[in-house]
């Protein structure tokens, strides 16, 4: 089983801001991360993507990058 960490900063511009543009919470991202059910390469930047249904169905997606052994969030929608 995979154990996740997440550092997320309240600063602007960052971490929560990015999740909170797009009407989500940190659950939000984190249930879709940790249960995604379809993982893929963007197109246009060579990042990742995890997709997910959540609990209450909607289809979501996290953009992502490895960063050594961490995961660093780029956008989420």
């Amino acid at each position: 089983m995979a154990v996740y960490a997440y550092f997320w900063s309240d600063e602007q511009g960052e971490s929560v801001d990015k999740v909170q543009q797009h009407g989500l919470t940190c659950q939000d991202w984190q249930y879709v991360f940790e249960n995604c059910q379809l993982e893929e390469v963007s197109r246009s930047s060579d990042r990742l993507i995890r997709i997910a249904n959540t609990p209450d169905g909607r289809r979501l997606c996290v953009v992502f990058e490895w960063n050594g052994a961490c995961s660093r969030l780029l956008d989420s929608s």
